[in-house]
């Protein structure tokens, strides 16, 4: 390392104690000093976020000073380095996990001296592991949204069905009660929209729940970097969890199939469930109001992502939304003051309370909810799990390929399997060295 980057790093650590010992002693403080002005980019939305701060200096006696600036998700790393380059760095930033790894470098890493990883992991939910590194914390969990089940209950009920499905097997045994045809055997309403890629919405999180389920962690960490799990023998020793995740989608797809439910023609999987004419729409816990305000007549209910059952563990997708600290902020000191104030577990729950998406801290999901639906989100948060994403454009564009290429029967399985590992790797080729 540089003169310059140990002594930064000294600095910074010096500024991390300091941090903390005010943290802990602000709250009952009235006589404290005011907490600096800081800058925050995040991918949330701007009224969000404000709505959440102001709830949040409500309950404060030292208010906080955030000027919050909404950034496009899409361009978000490209305006960082922007930024970084004219010396104009934000103080924090509030991203999904995916846009964490591709720019890790720019961020300072949290050492365990500071916030051990045992705390981390008795604080925050499973899926927060992935934040961890081999020197310290890469960033902090903020928010996370999981993936659930929205089912149609008059679909259900005209097709005699009196409960949701908690299993794959459940929803399987039912595909032709719940999926109806013409006589020219067109889909006019379906059971479950799987298959293809183009038409269902937060598809690369529901395969990656799939395969995740099934045992494959899809990446993992190794002594010299990432690497992909894909077609490895997984968690349990099961060596076909890609296989078994990837024919699993796809038979939906497949007119030989009894399980044929969904075709590239129909509409997206959303559009159709909010008309009415998809009897299970698996997306994220935030859709909640959207799905109200699109079809405020529409007869459904919420209920945990469908598992394997068994000896498989529970899993649904988590997108996470982290806080991360740009090295070169002339304020990080307060910037990691500041923003860990937001894990106190009273602050976690305004968050919840503003947002009505669940927690990420262990302890505030332990204490449950009354709310039929925030219980059913708290559950999902606590089994939700994520994984590193090299690039996530181009890892969408390579599941892509796989699923569509095995569905026009252009290549076996297993090439295709193979071919997947490989290109994922080469996505990990720059990033390791």
């Amino acid at each position: 390392m540089t003169k310059f980057q140990i002594i930064a790093i000294i600095v910074f650590l010096g500024g991390i104690l300091a941090g903390l010992i005010s943290l802990a002693t602000y709250k009952g403080s009235s006589t404290a000093d005011e907490f600096p002005q800081i800058t925050i980019w995040g991918t949330l939305p701007a009224n969000v976020f404000d709505n959440y701060i102001e709830e949040v200096n409500t309950s404060l006696k030292i208010q906080l000073k955030i000027t919050y600036i909404e950034r496009s998700e899409d361009t978000f790393n490209s305006d960082l380095v922007s930024a970084l380059a004219r010396g104009q760095s934000p103080d924090a930033v509030i991203i999904p996990t995916d846009l964490i790894y591709d720019q890790k470098d720019k961020y300072a890493v949290i050492p365990f001296t500071s916030y051990t990883k045992r705390d981390f992991k008795n604080n925050f939910i499973e899926e927060s592991e992935i934040l961890l590194d081999t020197n310290g914390i890469i960033a902090f969990p903020f928010a996370v949204d999981p993936l659930v089940m929205y089912w149609n209950r008059a679909i259900f009920t005209s097709a005699g069905i009196a409960s949701y499905p908690k299993t794959w097997d459940d929803l399987t045994s039912n595909i032709t009660k719940l999926t109806k045809k013409d006589d020219n055997s067109s889909i006019f309403r379906s059971a479950v929209a799987f298959g293809e890629w183009r038409n269902v919405d937060n598809v690369k999180e529901i395969f990656s729940t799939l395969l995740m389920q099934a045992g494959d962690p899809i990446t993992y960490r190794t002594q010299t970097g990432m690497q992909s799990s894909l077609g490895k023998i997984a968690t349990g020793g099961n060596s076909n969890a890609t296989l078994d995740a990837l024919t699993f989608f796809t038979d939906f797809s497949n007119t030989a199939k009894d399980l044929y439910s969904w075709n590239r023609s129909l509409p997206s999987s959303k559009s159709s469930f909010v008309s009415g004419k998809l009897a299970t729409y698996f997306g994220f816990s935030s859709e909640y109001t959207d799905i109200i305000n699109k079809n405020p007549n529409l007869n459904f209910d919420i209920a945990p992502m469908p598992q394997l059952g068994g000896e498989y563990p529970r899993t649904t997708y988590g997108k996470m939304y982290v806080m991360a600290f740009p090295k070169i902020s002339p304020n990080l000191t307060s910037a990691y003051q500041i923003a860990t104030t937001f894990l106190d577990p009273d602050l976690v729950k305004v968050w919840t309370k503003t947002t009505y998406l669940p927690p990420v801290r262990r302890d505030v999901i332990a204490e449950g909810s009354a709310d039929s639906y925030l219980s059913i989100f708290y559950d999902s948060a606590l089994i939700s799990k994520a994984w590193i994403d090299p690039n996530p454009a181009e890892s969408n564009r390579i599941f892509q390929n796989m699923v569509e290429t095995y569905t026009s029967g252009k290549s076996s399985a297993s090439s295709l399997i193979d071919r997947t590992n490989l290109e994922f790797n080469k996505l990990f080729t720059n990033e390791n060295n």
